[in-house]
């Protein structure tokens, strides 16, 4: 975003093209509590940086649709649960 904002596109475009290289494994390797900061600050600025860069919002993810289902119907929730996985498959078709 920073190089977005001080006019070197080629750059934004080379650094978003590596951030939104980043998939769920590798960040979902890391399990030490203060992790899951991490990969919520990661996830945010990645949708962040997409929107700002490409001036357009970040497309849906399914991974984190089929994740947040799963939270769902362990709380309990199964018409949220429902859904998210429908979002999913939405997401994953696009």
């Amino acid at each position: 975003m920073a190089h977005h904002r001080l006019g070197q596109a080629d750059a934004a475009a080379r650094r978003l093209a590596a951030i939104t290289r980043l998939d769920w494994e590798a960040i979902e390797g890391r399990t030490e509590p203060q992790d899951w900061w991490q990969r919520a600050d990661l996830l945010t600025l990645r949708r962040e940086a997409i929107a700002t860069v490409t001036g357009k919002p970040a497309p849906d993810d399914p991974k984190l649709r089929q994740r947040r289902g799963r939270a769902y119907a362990q709380l309990g929730q199964p018409a949220r649960a429902e859904a998210e996985f429908r979002a999913a498959g939405a997401a994953a078709g696009s």
